[in-house]
């Protein structure tokens, strides 16, 4: 009696942990599959919009899903057991970039990131508790086949609402925010689609329903074909309507290797006779296309131009290259761990190369995965991001006998594995030439986990004592995303009710939200308080009695970030803004000085710092720097400006020369030249550089209204009057408009 006793009470114990682990498993599905939806998601209340409100999204579903994979792995009866190569790479990975963080330049940026990309470790470990629970959720085909199809359900409705709204000439990019990060989701797609297709077709060739060792069949293989057709297509729409090079040229090699694969790997003759001859085909359309790059037909399309124009000076590839330059001389310094995750910012301005003066002021990205995590993670911390890609490719192409699972081999067939190698070398080559946003980094993971579960391979078996700890990792980061989501999200609404509060002119409020946002700390710091010091200006216009209050707050925000961020260069250029705002002249040469010790080699550093100078009058101190810096980029339009300011102090003639030989109305327009002109009382350089705005374009009214204005500003009303004067003899029908003109030059406004 006793024993029978003992049996119905490990049956009912059984059954109960079968509840519960039903359960997990629910809560899992339920947000695994809200994953699917954060291409829709689009946060108008929030600083970034198109970034914040899909990475927050994404951080909770990721944390929901953990936890059921948590309550799962707490049962001692989960059969769900040993790790799988690829999952113990990405561990490996999330560690590596940890430590990266730890030892790196900004410890803060790069576990937290900001609100403009809102990446950083903690992103890396919701993808790791992401991955996880798709490994352990969806541990059969059919599972697989249902959630992948789902994902081209949802691409269909998301391609169609994006090619209804497309317009003529212009690069899609839908609700994502960028037409690059539409293209590379588009690529992924197209490849889900082949190997839902292929799963389909194989399906209806087979006599019985046990496909790949399932008994059910969920979805009718009819269905799912047409479905994985019809989202094959329109995938290849929107790569193509989002003009993404890089995409395209990834897609294409991608094929090439699958092809390739197939060749190899592959035992029939008829198949393999197919492949060379699409080969073949590929190549011969190649070969076209390049003797055709210059016709009219391949010009006169937006997407075809954008490759066959594609050139070494070519201006995007140019910058493209310089900047894989600078992570390079940046990894040098710090070959082992790199300068941690979110701190290539660091690197650019330290290591900046004079030839970029004409791109972006500031590039936070090498606009190439390598690169970036060369330079973030150094050496091993791009090994460790490889060994990702290298562990699917194992695990997919290995002949090995599974080690949990004694009697089955790796049973993916040779076209899956074709096609996940292609998928993967698509996704390398487009990572070549840009970087990951969350979209991508969700449809990748998404890939590893089933390349992972259809191996089968695992390198070794886990028991109830590593389950709990694996539940127990989950947890603890689980809450750390948890709390990041948190703070990226309240930290981009109260940037977003700031502003609203500022244009609302309720500066209190305004000063109280952005005080609550900075002290928040975490993702939206820095931008909270770069908005906090462009709005001084503001504030002074329209409330002067709060201003000295308000001030005061901004300067102790600001010498709280720079405690603890000494080297952020960009955050120093800010504190020049601030600091002149409040009349703090030695403050505002001291930040212009450690910004341009910071960036020894960026030109509009080293601009800013000799304006600073000049007005400080330490003239020799400025030449000096401006001498420099022509020097090396003779071109650049601040400082040829300053140049002409420097040389108005002078009446050897130096300045009139420079004025009279400039080609570029930007130096001619430069506020800072004129106000140093004025101000060295030079009413004649004023008056040239009028006369030049207007040879520029003689016959736009505009020209004069702009060189009026030059003159006005110089204090010189008559000068002023006479240049609109003449303007309404020339132009006679906008008469109207200059005589409100003249009226505002008469009341001095």
């Amino acid at each position: 009696m006793k024993q029978k006793k003992d049996t119905t009470y490990e049956v009912e114990a059984e059954k109960t942990q079968g509840k519960h682990m039903l359960i997990g498993k629910k809560i899992s599905t339920f947000f695994l599959y809200l994953t699917l939806f954060i291409p829709f998601i689009v946060s108008s209340s929030t600083y970034f919009p198109f970034i914040v409100g899909k990475n927050v999204f994404f951080r909770v579903c990721a944390v929901g899903a953990g936890l059921g994979i948590a309550w799962l792995a707490w049962e001692r009866n989960n059969k769900e057991r040993g790790i799988h190569p690829p999952l113990a790479a990405m561990g490996i990975f999330v560690c590596t970039m940890l430590i990266s963080a730890l030892v790196g330049v900004s410890t803060e940026k790069s576990l937290w990131s900001n609100l403009e990309r809102m990446e950083g470790w903690v992103t890396l470990a919701a993808l790791f508790v992401y991955v996880v629970a798709l490994v352990r959720t969806f541990t059969s085909h059919s599972d697989w086949m249902k959630f992948l199809t789902a994902h081209l359900i949802v691409t269909i409705i998301i391609g169609l609402s994006a090619l209804m709204g497309m317009k003529a000439g212009e690069r899609i990019s839908w609700q994502f925010g960028n037409p690059a990060y539409l293209g590379v989701y588009s690529l992924f797609t197209v490849w889900i689609s082949a190997l839902v297709g292929f799963n389909a077709v194989r399906k209806l060739k087979e006599k019985t329903n046990n496909s790949v060792g399932e008994k059910d069949v969920v979805l009718n293989p009819k269905y799912v074909g047409l479905i994985a057709g019809i989202a094959g297509v329109i995938g290849l729409a929107l790569m193509y309507f989002s003009q993404t090079r890089s995409v395209i040229l990834g897609c294409a090699v991608g094929v090439v290797a699958a092809l390739l694969v197939l060749v190899v790997r592959l035992n029939r003759s008829r198949v393999r006779t197919a492949s060379i001859g699409l080969l073949a085909l590929l190549a011969l359309l190649g070969g076209t296309f390049w003797m055709m790059r210059s016709t009219e037909m391949v010009q006169q399309s937006p997407t075809l131009s954008r490759i066959a124009n594609i050139s070494m000076n070519d201006t995007t590839t140019r910058s493209r290259i310089i900047l894989w330059q600078i992570g390079t001389n940046a990894w040098k310094e710090r070959p082992v761990f790199g300068w941690g995750q979110d701190n290539f910012i660091y690197a650019f301005g330290k290591h900046y190369d004079p030839r970029m003066w004409d791109q972006e002021e500031w590039f936070d990205r090498a606009h190439n995965v390598f690169f970036d995590w060369l330079t973030q993670g150094g050496l091993v911390g791009l090994l460790a991001y490889l060994s990702i890609f290298t562990t699917v490719l194992w695990s997919v192409f290995s002949n090995k006998k599974n080690k949990v699972n004694e009697h089955n081999r790796s049973s993916v067939p040779v076209v899956e594995q074709a096609l996940i190698a292609g998928l993967l070398i698509s996704h390398l080559v487009n990572n070549f030439f840009v970087f990951d946003n969350i979209t991508s980094y969700v449809v990748f993971s998404i890939v590893v986990a089933y390349a992972s579960v259809r191996s089968g391979v695992r390198i070794f078996e886990s028991r109830n004592v590593q389950e709990r700890v694996i539940a127990a990792v989950i947890l603890v980061l689980s809450v750390i995303t948890l709390w990041s989501a948190w703070s990226g999200w309240v930290g981009g609404r109260g940037i977003i009710q700031a502003l609203r509060s500022q244009q609302g002119n309720d500066l209190a409020e305004t000063q109280r939200l952005y005080e609550t946002t900075i002290n928040r700390g975490g993702t939206a710091r820095q931008e909270a308080l770069e908005q906090f010091i462009s709005s001084i200006p503001h504030v002074k216009a329209n409330a002067p009695q709060l201003a000295p209050q308000y001030s005061a707050s901004v300067q102790h925000e600001y010498e709280e970030l720079i405690n603890d961020d000494p080297t952020n260069a960009r955050i120093r250029m800010f504190g020049v803004s601030l600091f002149d705002s409040l009349g703090n002249i030695e403050r505002v040469e001291q930040e212009a000085k450690i910004a341009s010790d910071l960036m020894p080699l960026k030109q509009s550093a080293q601009i800013m710092f000799s304006r600073v100078l000049m007005n400080n009058n330490k003239v020799d101190e400025a030449r000096d720097i401006i001498t420099s810096v022509l020097t090396v980029t003779p071109a650049h339009p601040a400082g040829r400006a300053t140049a002409i300011a420097l040389n108005s102090l002078k009446r050897d003639g130096v300045a009139e020369k420079m004025i009279n030989e400039e080609t570029n109305l930007n130096v001619l327009k430069d506020e800072f030249a004129q106000s140093q002109i004025a101000k060295a009382k030079r009413s004649d350089l004023t008056l040239r550089i009028a006369g030049r705005i207007i040879e520029f374009d003689p016959q736009n009214p505009q020209s004069y209204a702009d060189a009026s204005s030059i003159v006005f500003r110089s204090g010189n009303k008559a000068g002023a009057r006479s240049i609109i004067i003449n303007a309404q003899k020339l132009f006679p029908q906008y008469s109207t408009q200059f005589n409100s003109v003249l009226q505002q030059i008469d009341g001095g406004i």
